[in-house]
């Protein structure tokens, strides 16, 4: 949800990519929020330009985290694959 918030620049369109409802993209970024150290999302509300969401360096930098963790995590998995096949 984050990478799309960051990559639409909307919780709305990052939702509908999703397939989830606003409300539903919302708890979850709200919960998040309140879990978090920092908050991961900034709005900005309508005016002649619109409303947005856009991620904070926090957000941004947690994304960065998981891919490396993620990567890692399945790279660890191959490997053990390949020590453990026949």
């Amino acid at each position: 949800l984050l990478k799309l918030i960051d990559e639409t620049g909307s919780l709305n369109k990052a939702a509908k990519a999703m397939n989830i409802s606003y409300q539903k993209a919302w708890r979850l970024v709200d919960a998040s929020n309140k879990a978090a150290s920092s908050p991961l999302i900034a709005t900005q509300v309508g005016g002649s330009k619109g409303g947005g969401t856009m991620l904070t360096p926090y957000g941004k930098s947690l994304i960065e985290s998981f891919e490396i963790i993620n990567a890692a995590c399945w790279q660890f998995l191959d490997e053990q694959i390949k020590k453990h096949s026949l």
